[in-house]
């Protein structure tokens, strides 16, 4: 999504707002890098499937909240 609006910004007139799409592009991907390193240590140091289940269950449902979150945040831009 973030990447699509990135490509329609074209010209001088959106170039503040080209710029915060880009930043928001690099803190997002800079979460979702850090969340998976986080999970994969966590899988690697606990291999209870039951318990690792829940854990990406959880990680899926705050990266299904997150984007929720940034989607109505850029559409209210």
């Amino acid at each position: 999504m973030l990447v699509k609006k990135r490509g329609e910004l074209k010209g001088l007139s959106h170039k503040d707002e080209l710029a915060r799409t880009k930043e928001e592009i690099l803190r997002v991907s800079k979460e979702l890098k850090t969340s998976t390193r986080k999970l994969m240590r966590q899988l690697q140091d606990n291999p209870d499937v039951t318990g690792n289940q829940q854990l990406i269950k959880k990680y899926k449902m705050n990266l299904v909240d997150d984007m929720g979150s940034l989607h109505e945040e850029m559409t209210d831009n």
